[in-house]
């Protein structure tokens, strides 16, 4: 009986069994990280509201709390 060319083509060796994918390991989130978010963010909140109630829309702490809630974030686009 005639062999087929797709067994003909291999030679009779056997196949290589596929290579093992291990799972790519999760990064960790430091632990800092949602701390700081929080700090951050609620103390850029706080101020803000300080600065209406209190001061009378002073312009260095109103911008001192837009930059705390900025700065929070930032550091979020390390949360993973």
């Amino acid at each position: 009986m005639p062999v087929s060319k797709s067994k003909r083509k291999r030679g009779g060796r056997s196949r290589r069994p596929p290579a093992v994918q291990t799972r790519p390991r999760r990064k960790r989130t430091p632990r800092y990280v949602p701390y700081a978010f929080f700090t951050f963010a609620g103390g850029g909140v706080i101020l803000i509201l300080l600065t209406y109630i209190l001061w009378n829309g002073r312009a260095l702490t109103m911008f001192t709390g837009l930059g705390l809630i900025g700065l929070a974030f930032a550091v979020a686009t390390q949360w993973y």
